[in-house]
């Protein structure tokens, strides 16, 4: 698809005047590489380790039948699925499983050259989760097609539990600052856990407030 600002921002397109895509030309210095959402792959690797080799809940056989349906029939499963550890609740292993699966993308394109010589930068980053979560499957760590998948180097939706410190200690487990092309975290934070400005007592008047 064309795209007029990002056709802007190049002079060459400027002064062809056609897409950047549609032969209007332009200079590319540097290249990144994202890697999807190594978080969610993380809880899905240590969804089977814990439930099908540690608790024993299930084979990979009944698992993969249970996926393949979207665990319909399956609920009970699924919930096992969905409260094995997860990360961004600073379960130490599965923050161990998000760091190993980011360490192998970020050496994999650090060692990448390009043709002319050029170097890829790599990024714990997926700009698609939206479209990605609509267009894959069920997944190991009990999430249904369509459900969201994590953004970035945040926590899959809906699982972390223990607040904003347990994130953190699990994002600080990644590889993070190796991935320079970019790599976020989100953390959303309740409104209600904070005063408004007021001192601890005082009552603000407002009834309504946002972060």
């Amino acid at each position: 698809m064309t795209s007029p600002f990002l056709a802007g921002t190049f002079e060459d397109c400027l002064i062809t005047g056609r897409d950047p895509l549609r032969g209007g030309g332009f200079s590319v210095h540097d290249y990144q590489l994202l890697s999807g959402t190594v978080t969610t792959a993380a809880d899905s690797l240590r969804a089977i380790e814990y439930c099908v080799f540690e608790k024993r809940y299930c084979t990979l056989t009944e698992l993969r039948e249970a996926m393949a349906v979207d665990f319909e029939g399956h609920e009970p499963l699924r919930q096992r699925l969905l409260h094995a550890p997860k990360y961004g609740c600073g379960e130490e292993r599965a923050d161990e499983l998000a760091a190993w699966i980011s360490r192998l993308f970020i050496d994999r394109v650090d060692a990448y050259r390009t043709k002319s010589g050029k170097r890829v930068w790599p990024g714990l980053y997926n700009i698609d989760f939206k479209i990605f979560a609509n267009v894959t499957g069920a997944t190991p760590d009990g999430r249904r097609f369509r459900d969201p998948i994590a953004e970035h180097c945040s926590p899959t939706p809906g699982v972390a539990k223990k607040g904003p410190t347990a994130i953190v200690e699990s994002a600080s487990r990644l590889p993070m600052r190796e991935g320079y092309a970019s790599s976020p975290l989100h953390i959303t934070l309740n409104k209600s856990d904070f005063a408004n400005g007021c001192r601890p007592g005082e009552d603000s008047g407002e009834t309504d407030g946002s972060l």
